[in-house]
């Protein structure tokens, strides 16, 4: 899971519009991932829309999602990562 939220801060663009205003964000994303490694539900909060949406596209563009295992098999699981980036010009 901790290589899940590093891979998302590396990937996550921040905003121009936010870094030129030199504005913190952060969002927390909830995840439904089920058995088979596909995202079934997110839930994004975050500080600003344009964040919210840069989150987003970093987990529409995770190929590969590693489903929970319990007693050797996979299984549904909900979680929740919170992404962001300091912002200083």
């Amino acid at each position: 899971v901790k290589g899940i939220t590093d891979y998302a801060v590396w990937q996550l663009v921040y905003p121009d519009s936010l870094l030129k205003a030199d504005i913190a964000g952060e969002a927390v994303c909830t995840l439904r991932i089920d058995s088979l490694g596909i995202v079934r539900s997110k839930y994004i909060e975050a500080t600003h829309p344009l964040f919210a949406k840069a989150a987003e596209d970093v987990i529409e563009g995770m190929r590969e999602w590693q489903p929970a295992k319990k007693a050797g098999r996979d299984i549904d699981r909900s979680e929740e990562r919170r992404v962001g980036k300091e912002c200083r010009s």
